[in-house]
């Protein structure tokens, strides 16, 4: 009897010893690569130029969270109306003029959160699942009446506008999940025809001075690889948080299926959160880091591990549709620099490539005029989805 409770007692040691600690090791191992690349993750900041005006101090995310209050109880549903009426040509009802007087000042305090030195959203990666997203509901709305604002304003504040507007989007989405730039997307895509028809609208001057504003806006577009890094500690802070019961013996049915299936959790939160750091460079080098990434996702689509081939994620729609954005925000500098007295070489400005394809933006002549177009597949924005619209400005003949 004494000899069998020996070797039971025997066997369950070397099964600790051989399986269970190095299981518990690799966590740990993996738990603090995690906690200091999170902790670096927070200290970061975007510090970009301001558009114009007096730069002010502190962060342009939390300015936008303070001044967007006033701007909590718009109709939303109303102003998508609205948006979805102007794009078919009509002026905005009376009732979203009456908004827009109602709300001038407001919009004006929203707008100059731009001015401030830096902005970063802090998303709280560490949470994984339980991380809280930002109500984007009052954005879009205010985003939408700026929009209408732009379509009954002067040609001159109409440009101020339509750069505000692609600015705050790009404040707003910098340390925060995908959604911030899926919703700057929209913003970008919403202004563009209004913002187009300003430029050419415009006196000279204006036109001038837009053009350096979307200099900067080209030169420094919402970054995509902290919204691909918070995916990283998105997949890593869940996993790692499945994972805890690693930590002590396992007490119930669910924690013995938990460590029966670690090996397979820890290679999923190393292939998926592998050195999230180096996820910030992605968005700099468009089109290869769509193909880099996409290759990246497929290898996970084949692995053997069910946890990546059921799970691996599929982002690449989402690069293409920054990688428009980006396409559409180029195109208008074009237009603002042809339209200030430029010749037709701007188009050999390596920031005038498409960032889709890599080439140069395409220009036609055509019986109306100068058409500019993304050399994507017919012209459209690559998203493989419902954005992938027409690319397009057309530039009227003199």
């Amino acid at each position: 009897m004494g000899a069998a409770v020996i070797l039971f007692a025997s066997s369950g040691i070397a099964i600790w010893l051989i399986g269970v600690l190095p299981l518990r090791a690799r966590y740990e191992g993996q738990s603090r690569a995690l906690d200091v690349a999170i902790a670096d993750f927070h200290q970061q900041r975007w510090v970009r130029p301001v558009l114009r005006g007096e730069l002010r101090d502190g962060n342009a995310y939390a300015a936008q969270l303070s001044a967007i209050g006033p701007l909590r109880g718009l109709p939303s549903e109303a102003l998508s109306d609205a948006m979805e009426r102007m794009h078919d040509g009509e002026p905005p009802a009376q009732e979203m003029l009456s908004l827009i007087e109602e709300h001038r000042v407001h919009l004006a305090r929203y707008r100059a959160a731009t001015a401030h030195r830096w902005t970063w959203g802090d998303y709280a990666v560490e949470d994984g699942i339980s991380a809280v997203e930002l109500d984007y509901t009052p954005h879009i709305a205010a985003t939408r009446l700026l929009t209408l604002m732009a379509s009954t304003a002067s040609p001159d504040e109409c440009l101020r506008i339509g750069a505000d507007i692609i600015r705050l989007g790009q404040d707003r989405a910098t340390g925060r999940s995908m959604i911030g730039l899926m919703i700057h997307d929209v913003g970008v895509r919403e202004i563009f025809d209004r913002f187009a028809q300003c430029v050419l609208e415009a006196e000279p001057e204006h036109v001038r001075r837009v053009a350096s504003e979307l200099a900067i806006l080209v030169e420094h577009p919402a970054p995509m690889g902290y919204a691909m890094e918070v995916e990283a500690y998105y997949a890593g802070a869940t996993i790692a948080q499945e994972l805890r019961p690693l930590l002590q013996l396992p007490s119930s049915g669910r924690e013995f299926e938990i460590w029966w299936g670690a090996s397979d959790s820890l290679e999923a939160w190393a292939a998926l959160a592998d050195d999230p750091v180096a996820r910030r460079q992605i968005g700099e080098d468009y089109p290869d880091d769509i193909a880099r990434y996409e290759r990246w996702a497929a290898g996970l689509a084949a692995s053997a591990n069910p946890l990546l081939s059921i799970g691996a994620p599929q982002l690449g729609r989402f690069l293409r549709r920054n990688a428009s954005t980006r396409t559409r925000v180029r195109m208008l500098w074009a237009l603002a620099r042809l339209r200030s007295g430029e010749p037709r070489t701007v188009f050999l400005d390596p920031l005038l490539r498409d960032p889709l394809t890599g080439d140069p933006l395409q220009t036609h002549e055509t019986s109306a005029g100068l058409e500019i177009q993304s050399p994507g597949e017919d012209g459209a924005s690559g998203a493989g989805d419902e954005e992938s619209d027409d690319l397009a400005l057309r530039l009227p003949a003199n």
